[in-house]
């Protein structure tokens, strides 16, 4: 309701001037007062209107970038998650070109052996070859020898014996040393033989094993590669995931100077509305002030309003009576009297009446009979009617979409002043009603549900 008082001042200002004599009674310093506390207070408006849009601004930057934060977790989560897979998959890889050079070691270790075995037999060949060849020529040297010499060599070794037995002992042992040659030649090309088989054998084995070790040696090389390119892409990913934290950090840091930002609007619209209030409080004394004087000084030019005896609408005991024609049920209040969250302004103030909802260009009817001091569109309040029932008793209706009394009239109650509307600081079609005693700033209001207005 305090927007709408700059504008309430000079509509009543415009009253009390209907009357001449009265005007001439309104002092310089009363008029001087109401001005300096009109411009303090349009001041102070401005003020307000600025930081209440910077807010709203830093509000919605603040929701864009939660939003953009959220999004950017979302992503990390994504991220992480590939990142788990990624490692797994790195060190899987580790283990398995682990295990390929483990293989490819006991291969390499196998060849050298089979190698080592394959010279050893070698050279137990070589030399079972040399003794053959060896013994070979000694047992051609002495058959070449007999025969050279002769079959009388033989005769005379056997008639140089001195007996029969001799002669057949030294036969025989002539057929012993050739049969012993041949068989230890026929001995070492058996040895000779298998030994070369063995060696054969190695070779083949060894063949196999320098085969196999090429084929783990390049399954190794291929993992190798396989291990770097996912090393690679993990160290890609983890480069990603740090930009993405960091932007992640940069967004949080943001949001935080955001909420810096949008606590000190805050604050300043706090103290704009309590320096609105003291301001409000000593504008409302000097109107009251005036008003005082122009009642002393102005002789009565009208009777004082009387209600209609035409409505059978129950009427409180201050001679209210609900301003809208529905009855119990066709109704509900959204808002009370009370400290509350100001929908708009998002500040914890005074909500100075009650708010119903209804549909758009519902009629509202005048709670009492009294003269129109406001009618018109005010900040905040909207296009808004203030009635003056005398007595000091006032009652202000506001929010409407099109008013239906001119300021100065004299309404009768009952009377269709204005329609229902959605205009000024709402969130939905409503009616706002107040009920005010002593005079018309917000701190004369009082709690319509308390006996002054009959809800049905």
């Amino acid at each position: 309701m305090r927007k709408f008082n700059k504008f309430l001042l000079s509509a009543l200002l415009s009253a009390l001037l209907v009357v001449g004599n009265a005007a001439a009674l309104l002092t310089p310093v009363q008029a001087d007062d109401v001005d300096k506390y009109k411009q303090q207070y349009d001041a102070l408006q401005k003020d307000l209107e600025r930081t209440n849009a910077d807010l709203k601004k830093e509000q919605a930057n603040v929701s864009s970038a939660e939003k953009l934060l959220a999004k950017l977790n979302e992503q990390m989560d994504l991220e992480q998650a590939q990142q788990k897979i990624l490692v797994q998959k790195a060190q899987a890889l580790a283990a398995r070109v682990a295990d390929a050079e483990t293989r490819v070691k006991e291969l390499s270790a196998k060849v050298d052996k089979t190698k080592q075995q394959v010279g050893e037999t070698q050279q137990e060949r070589f030399a079972k070859q040399a003794q053959i060849e060896q013994t070979t020529e000694q047992l051609r040297g002495r058959l070449r020898a007999n025969y050279m010499a002769g079959s009388t060599n033989w005769l005379e070794v056997l008639f140089q014996a001195d007996s029969l037995e001799a002669y057949l002992t030294r036969s025989e042992l002539f057929d012993r040393i050739a049969a012993k040659d041949k068989s230890l030649i026929e001995t070492f090309r058996s040895d000779a033989d298998m030994l070369k088989n063995l060696e054969k054998n190695l070779i083949a084995a060894q063949e196999s094993l320098v085969i196999e070790q090429s084929e783990a040696d390049t399954a190794k090389r291929l993992l190798q590669t396989e291990q770097k390119a996912a090393q690679e892409n993990l160290a890609q990913q983890r480069a990603k995931e740090a930009e993405l934290q960091k932007n992640i950090a940069d967004k949080e840091a943001q949001i935080k100077k955001l909420n810096e930002n949008s606590a000190a609007f805050a604050d300043a619209q706090r103290r704009y509305i309590a320096q609105m209030d003291a301001v409000d409080a000593e504008l409302q004394k000097a109107i009251e002030e005036q008003r005082k004087a122009k009642e002393q000084a102005a002789a009565p030019t009208q009777p004082k309003p009387q209600n209609s005896p035409a409505s059978n609408k129950p009427a409180s005991s201050y001679g209210l009576i609900f301003p809208l024609h529905v009855g119990k049920g066709q109704y509900y209040i959204s808002s009370g009297y009370g400290m509350r969250l100001h929908p708009i302004y998002k500040v914890n103030r005074l909500h100075s009446g009650v708010d119903i909802p209804m549909p758009t260009g519902t009629p509202v009817y005048a709670m009492a009979a009294g003269t129109v001091i406001f009618s018109r569109y005010g900040q905040g309040v909207g296009y808004c009617v203030v009635i003056d029932h005398g007595d000091s008793l006032y009652t202000r209706y506001a929010h409407s979409s099109q008013l239906l009394v001119s300021e100065g009239e004299y309404v009768q109650q009952d009377q269709k002043i204005m329609l229902v509307g959605n205009s000024g600081d709402s969130s939905g079609a409503h009616l706002h009603i107040e009920v005010l005693i002593g005079g018309i700033g917000q701190s004369d209001s009082v709690d319509p549900r308390k006996g002054y207005v009959p809800f049905p």
